[in-house]
């Protein structure tokens, strides 16, 4: 189960304990936190792409379908 931030304050937090124990490093939770916002922006760039490439096939082909019918009207 991933570790989020959302129930940080509530007592019991398997973080806090461990960052109170010692068994968990400020600077290896820091890391974590790093990481996972950075898989977030990947994730994030990859759906934007993948958007992006459909945008841009509609476009094509409504752009072929116009040439096709002869063009714009004026």
């Amino acid at each position: 189960m991933p570790i989020n931030g959302r129930h940080q304050s509530e007592p019991g937090y398997a973080v806090l304990a461990a960052l109170a124990d010692g068994s968990l490093t400020p600077e290896r939770w820091n890391l974590n936190v790093a990481l996972q916002h950075e898989n977030k922006y990947v994730q994030n760039k990859t759906s934007y792409l993948i958007d992006k490439r459909e945008r841009n096939k509609t476009i094509a082909m409504w752009s072929k379908q116009t040439k096709k019918n002869g063009g714009w009207k004026k």
